[in-house]
């Protein structure tokens, strides 16, 4: 009985994919391909902390299946360069010796200004749903909005007068923004919408915004980016 339930199943799986490998044929026969170029700067930071805003970059390459003249499925893997910088925060000072520092004259408490940049880099993959609004040819509207998931590859957290520290690590001293103990994590998923402006069906001027849904940093921010992009579709 076991045998003849597991050839069974065995059948079923082979149809289900045969049946896949058959829809997808299908889609890609009947589907125009297209290979995107983008790149793209403007402004990131996070939304539901305190956070300032710093600059962002992106570049990639993509891969645009058209279901039909109006309506398009577009994927690829973006290099993203995002980060926030935190508002300067009031610290204490102390000596070497880790005792608070008090002013020789006055008697008062010292204290600093410490300020933090984190610089997040990420390979970023969105999934974006494309509609197209035809003005008069070759003029376009686009509108798009999709999901997207990033990890993480790299950058630094700067910081500087952090006057809690001792020797030259009062003036400055970086870290890691993923990977250490008081780092980022290095997961990101959110969403994504963008408008743009397509002539000719080869070039989309675009801006773009990007909300994240995943908390980065360990104080609870969410990644943001508003931003202006430059598509080549070959």
């Amino acid at each position: 009985m076991t045998k003849r339930r597991n050839a069974k199943r065995n059948d079923a799986m082979k149809r289900l994919v045969f049946v896949l490998v058959l829809v997808a044929t299908g889609l890609t026969a009947n589907s125009q391909q297209n290979i995107l170029l983008r790149v793209g700067a403007g402004l990131t930071s996070h939304y539901d902390t305190h956070t300032k805003n710093m600059g962002t970059f992106c570049v990639g390459i993509g891969y645009e299946y058209e279901l039909s003249q109006k309506c398009s499925v577009s994927s690829g893997l973006l290099y993203f360069a995002k980060g926030w910088k935190e508002p300067d925060e009031v610290v204490p000072a102390r000596d070497d010796d880790g005792n608070f520092v008090f002013d020789t004259e006055t008697g008062k408490q010292v204290f600093g200004k410490k300020g933090v940049k984190s610089y997040a880099n990420y390979l970023q993959m969105p999934i974006m749903f494309n509609y197209y609004i035809r003005l008069s040819s070759p003029h376009y509207v686009s509108l798009s909005a999709g999901p997207y998931i990033a990890v993480g590859v790299g950058g630094k957290t700067e910081v500087y007068g952090d006057i809690e520290k001792q020797g030259a690590q009062r003036m400055y001293y970086e870290h890691n923004t993923f990977g250490d103990e008081v780092g980022a994590h290095r997961f990101d998923t959110g969403l994504s919408f963008a408008v743009g402006y397509e002539y000719d069906r080869h070039i989309n001027l675009g801006v773009n915004a990007d909300f994240g849904l995943a908390k980065v940093s360990r104080e609870g921010g969410k990644n943001r980016s508003f931003y202006l992009s430059f598509m080549y579709r070959l």
